[in-house]
């Protein structure tokens, strides 16, 4: 059994591999790393080289770059769930893998088939002094549990996996929501409940921080993901959401900066709270009706035109290239003319072309700054969309060459 992730595939070791991995004997077209395998991992390969009927997925897995083939880790159940539905894990990468988000990568996909072969909660420890791997622990979203000595041992449980999640993990727990914290999460939690007291009902409500997790009510609505349906690219949508990026505007005016830690860099002029990322994939509808808006860790202090032009980057859309069901770009100036209308703008094409630009390529450097913090390569892939939707429309603005 083979697990694949962007950078890796786990490969699930047989009693007769294991065998050969501890005697450190590879067959031909065996690839392994001089270093492999760990220390740590010969008492377990050994067990399982012993074992008549290994459970055929909650066992011990070789971890492969998907480049080379080149086996550079192990990743290992310590059984199938128990009776709470809890299974325990270790891994470990080669010196020369490490640094690079490879680990949070493979624990990731550890957390994958756990939850989608029934486990509940997933287990592990690591030594007090290797904060490299507590960090990879907490950036899967492990909580610290217990301090033993000198073991520190973490536990996450598993809620349904929600789609997108670009830079978070994201996970529902009945009525609410679980995401990866930050130091800005406290800022934002109390900007969400100022909302709340200044009329804004649809966006999501704060409950707690909960070690390096934050709680927050589930929105019980359709959020697109991609390819886009076609029901978004309607122009109700773009009226929908100008007036709602509008009614959040202007109900951030006077909340308190002071203290306040943002995700995102502040922009001037700083005349409203932008949301940083109001697009179709961060708003619900039900039965095609803007009824919500989610993912609010990026917001900080900027000027209306920074998200009323990522808006219409999105929605209208403005991209080097058009989603086949979306609207092409000889009806973008009339599609940014609703948005502008609906908002109540007095911005034009040109401002919003201008900003549109670089809101791309700061979402291309956030990109990459979060493809080596969270491991995951595929933002790499992103920030090159970004880049070169940001040359194209370069082109776009009036008197542009």
């Amino acid at each position: 059994m083979t697990f694949h992730t962007p950078r890796l595939s786990l490969d699930a070791i047989p009693p007769r591999l294991a065998m050969r991995i501890v005697a450190g004997e590879p067959d031909e077209g065996d690839r392994w790393h001089p270093q492999y395998p760990l220390d740590d991992e010969l008492d377990p390969l050994r067990s399982l080289a012993a074992a008549s009927d290994p459970h055929p997925v909650f066992t011990m897995y070789v971890i492969r770059s998907a480049d080379d083939g080149l086996a550079i880790g192990g990743l290992g159940f310590f059984g199938p769930p128990d009776e709470s539905g809890a299974v325990e894990i270790g891994y470990g990468l080669v010196e020369s893998a490490r640094g690079r988000g490879l680990a949070t990568e493979a624990v990731a996909a550890a957390l994958s088939i756990a939850r989608d072969h029934g486990a509940r909660t997933v287990r592990a420890s690591t030594d007090a002094a290797n904060h490299p791997s507590q960090r990879v622990l907490e950036k899967a979203g492990f909580s610290e549990v217990r301090r033993d000595g000198e073991t520190v041992s973490y536990a996450r449980t598993l809620g349904e996996l929600l789609a997108g999640g670009n830079m978070n993990v994201v996970e529902r727990e009945g009525d609410t929501v679980l995401r990866l914290a930050g130091p800005w999460t406290p800022t934002v939690h109390r900007y969400l409940d100022y909302l709340r007291r200044a009329g804004i009902a649809w966006a999501p409500r704060p409950i707690a921080i909960e070690g390096n997790r934050e709680r927050l009510g589930f929105i019980d609505a359709e959020v697109p993901d991609y390819p886009l349906p076609d029901w978004v690219w309607r122009e109700s949508v773009l009226v929908d959401g100008a007036a709602r990026l509008r009614e959040l505007h202007d109900a951030s005016i006077g909340f308190a900066l002071d203290d306040a830690v943002w995700q995102s860099r502040a922009k001037v002029p700083a005349e409203v709270i932008c949301h940083n990322d109001f697009a179709p994939h961060n708003l619900a509808f039900a039965d095609g009706a803007l009824v919500g808006a989610i993912d609010f860790d990026m917001c900080s202090p900027g000027p209306r035109i920074w998200d009323i032009a990522y808006f219409a980057t999105r929605a209208v859309p403005l991209t080097a290239s058009t989603p086949s069901n979306a609207p092409g770009m000889d009806q973008a100036r009339h599609r940014v003319e609703i948005i502008l209308r609906a908002y109540g703008s007095t911005a034009t094409w040109d401002d919003v072309i201008r900003l549109a630009v670089i809101r791309l390529i700061d979402l291309a450097e956030i990109s990459r700054e979060k493809a080596e913090e969270l491991g995951k390569p595929a933002l790499l892939e992103n920030a090159n969309d970004y880049e070169r939707d940001a040359e194209f429309l370069s082109g776009w603005r009036d008197g542009a060459a």
